[in-house]
């Protein structure tokens, strides 16, 4: 399978998977990069870093974590469903990214109001 890496600029392809360790799939995750989602490669650096398009906008990626993002051709969405990530999508992802947005920030204000009663 091919990587984000090895993609030309100018080209547009969709996701097919994202490896490495569970931080780094997250760390995606959050930036709207998952298996469905379609990314636009807009430029690529000497070293290798990339600035792609995507559901957040322009992103920019180092050349390690292109390479944990496995890309296939551009797959050109109507009104068929479409699998992401366990759910059910019918190609427009931004609900599904603004509950999941909501679903980390909650965790994240939990997460931060323990450890301020621990200190306490």
């Amino acid at each position: 399978m091919k990587t984000l890496k090895d993609i030309a600029v100018g080209t547009t392809v969709t996701v097919r998977k994202v490896s490495g360790g569970r931080e780094v799939r997250k760390k995606l995750e959050r930036m709207g990069i998952m298996a469905g989602s379609d990314l636009t490669v807009l430029e690529t650096g000497a070293d290798g870093t990339q600035t792609v398009s995507g559901l957040r906008g322009q992103l920019r990626l180092d050349a390690q974590e292109s390479a944990f993002i496995g890309v296939g051709e551009h797959f050109v969405r109507r009104d068929e469903p479409v699998l992401l990530g366990g759910c059910c999508a019918y190609g427009d992802t931004t609900e599904m990214l603004r509950r999941m947005e909501a679903v980390y920030a909650e965790k994240e204000k939990k997460t931060e109001s323990s450890g301020n009663q621990q200190k306490g």
